[in-house]
């Protein structure tokens, strides 16, 4: 088995795809490692999320996008809701009545995780609201 891990995919899951095939990666034996930020700005943040929940061995970590979407409000889009791809984002997931998959997703994520003499996370690890995958041994002292 082997780790493979992505970072910032945001919604280009064509370009996953063929990365992953490129380097050789076995969903049936091999665990996938996305290091948060799976949606926004690309085209097909859905499929990207889709992609991830159907693998078996994966680690999804909560990235800045992701909170982004979580903290989204449709009355009230600023500016950065624009730019950052996350209204479009949550358009997709509103209209195609695809908010479940959306809620999975996140059930799914954590905020990092402890491997081997690594601790992978999305760009810091956040003291506040560390939520570690059940039965990891890291702990804060």
């Amino acid at each position: 088995m082997k780790y493979f891990v992505v970072s910032d995919v945001h919604g280009y899951h064509n370009e996953l795809i063929e990365a992953l095939v490129m380097a050789g990666f076995d969903s049936s034996k091999d665990t996938l490692i996305s290091l948060g930020d799976a949606i926004d700005r690309g085209p097909q943040s859905i499929e990207t999320v889709r992609y991830f929940m159907t693998l078996k061995n994966k680690i999804l970590i909560q990235g800045n996008h992701e909170d982004l979407l979580n903290e989204y409000n449709p009355s009230m889009p600023t500016e950065a809701d624009s730019h950052n791809g996350t209204t479009l984002t949550y358009r997709q997931f509103y209209l195609r009545e695809e908010m479940d998959l959306w809620k999975q997703y996140q059930v799914a994520t954590v905020n990092a995780v402890e491997i081997g003499d690594y601790i992978l996370t999305h760009g810091y690890l956040p003291c506040n609201k560390l939520n570690i995958i059940p039965g990891s041994p890291y702990e804060l002292n």
